[in-house]
């Protein structure tokens, strides 16, 4: 059943993540903690997490992240406790010195 409103929506949270290039492999390894912190925060409806994929070159193909996250909340009102979850902030204070560049992509789906 579509939904009128967009808040009422399921969230899918999608987050790019690229590691500073000086890290060693076991510290690129290590950074998949983060990811089990999150698992943790209650309102997550799922968590999945990976690296890039060596899939082929094509011009709207981009494989320059180091991981990708993707998670998915019952509404914006749980994407919204997510954001500021004591869980959420911890885990970003522990592991921020691992990445460069962050970009998050938030969608309403259906």
């Amino acid at each position: 059943m579509k939904k009128n409103n967009l808040v009422d929506q399921e969230i899918t949270h999608y987050v790019l993540f690229w590691l500073k290039k000086e890290l060693a492999e076991q510290e690129i390894t290590e950074f998949t903690g983060f990811f089990e912190l999150l698992k943790t925060i209650p309102v997550l409806k799922s968590l999945k997490y990976g690296r890039a994929a060596n899939t082929n070159q094509r011009d709207v193909v981009d494989n320059s992240f180091t991981y990708n996250l993707i998670c998915t909340f019952k509404d914006h009102t749980d994407c919204s406790i997510y954001e500021t979850h004591p869980i959420h902030l911890d885990a970003i204070d522990q592991y921020n010195h691992f990445w460069e560049k962050v970009v998050v992509h938030d969608s309403c789906v259906e």
